[in-house]
């Protein structure tokens, strides 16, 4: 049977009951951990299982849940124990990644071998993230008992792909990330053929991002990125005739509204730039725009619903009002559609966020 694929760029959102917490914790202390154990349905430790915390935030539409700290897992050792160190005291949720297949052995796609593994599991031993419960976490460890990932079919992505220039990828290597909250989360790189095919293996159900990333990564600031995306979603089969296809940038262009007492902020460099929603698997760094004397700008964002951040140096500023074409958005997003210009954005600065 053939699992159900999806192409295209995210937008993914997922709220929870948890409190929320906030990414700003300027002087706070990182001395609270979270230590368990990795075992399977028969209680036999399992080895090698990322755990990786992910908390909640106040997002721009409400709550969303992602990773602490992208580097900040534990891998289970032998006896499948975890210790997760330096959070921050508050509520986190737990997701156990298991490597079913070891780095650095790519298997032919048409092998039979590792068919069979662990799936993507959460605390309290669930599939998915919306019936995970969090974990408190205050100044001293916090025991989490023990988790067990189930059993799970492994399946095979395949395809090909796509360049820049619009023909196959002749060599090199495809970014494959998870999707799901976990976005750049134990993210691998699997050789792309010279025909530009691929094949993965050992892939449990779940969502995955496929990125092409050519040239120097990440690019130089004054490079405009060029990328080919995917995005699978893996149910109950391999996943073939992928494609990675390139995906451009939208070219956005308009002016700034400063009051008379802001027109000095020009010199410390005033930069616009269209930031999408949800960055579950965003193609890569956004291209602000620097507001000229004139107070015009224009940038490069990624196809996706977005919105504008603008930065004084290097401290971000409120939006008094955005206005497209002379209808103020209000708390509305932008639809940056790949292949359209947009063009005719004001936006009015308003004040200094905190620090």
């Amino acid at each position: 049977m053939t699992a159900r694929v999806r192409l295209l760029v995210p937008i993914v959102l997922v709220a929870s009951s948890a409190a929320a917490l906030t990414q700003g914790r300027a002087g706070a202390a990182r001395t609270g951990a979270i230590v368990g154990r990795v075992i399977d349905a028969s209680h036999q430790p399992v080895a090698d299982v990322l755990v990786m915390p992910l908390w909640e935030t106040s997002s721009r539409h409400g709550k969303t849940i992602h990773p602490f700290d992208v580097r900040g897992g534990s891998t289970t050792n032998a006896n499948g124990e975890f210790r997760i160190e330096h959070l921050f005291a508050g509520s986190y949720y737990l997701a156990a990644l298991p490597r079913n297949v070891p780095r650095g052995q790519p298997l032919p796609t048409n092998s039979d071998a590792h068919r069979f593994g662990y799936a993507i599991t959460y605390y309290p031993s669930v599939p998915r993230i919306g019936d995970a419960k969090p974990i408190d976490v205050g100044d001293k460890p916090v025991a989490a008992g023990d988790l067990t990932v189930a059993s799970a079919h492994l399946a095979q992505i395949s395809g090909t792909a796509i360049a820049s220039n619009g023909q196959p990828a002749h060599g090199g290597h495809l970014a494959v990330t998870h999707g799901d909250h976990l976005f750049g989360v134990d993210s691998i790189a699997v050789p792309i053929r010279a025909d530009g095919t691929f094949g993965i293996v050992g892939v449990p159900p779940g969502t995955y991002h496929l990125h092409l990333r050519e040239g120097q990564w990440p690019p130089p600031r004054d490079v405009i990125p060029k990328v080919s995306v995917a995005k699978v979603i893996v149910s109950d089969g391999d996943v073939t005739h992928v494609r990675v296809l390139p995906v451009e940038m939208v070219r956005a262009t308009g002016r700034l509204i400063l009051s008379a007492s802001q027109r000095a902020l020009l010199a410390s460099g005033i930069r616009v730039s269209g930031v999408p929603v949800d960055a579950d698997g965003n193609p890569g760094p956004t291209r602000p725009g620097t507001v000229k004397d004139d107070l015009t700008f224009e940038f490069r964002a990624w196809p996706a619903l977005g919105y504008i951040r603008v930065f004084v140096g290097h401290q971000e500023w409120t939006t008094k009002s955005v206005c497209l074409n002379g209808v103020d958005l209000g708390d509305r997003d932008i639809d940056f559609q790949q292949g359209k210009e947009i063009s005719g954005l004001v936006v009015e600065l308003g004040k200094p966020l905190p620090r």
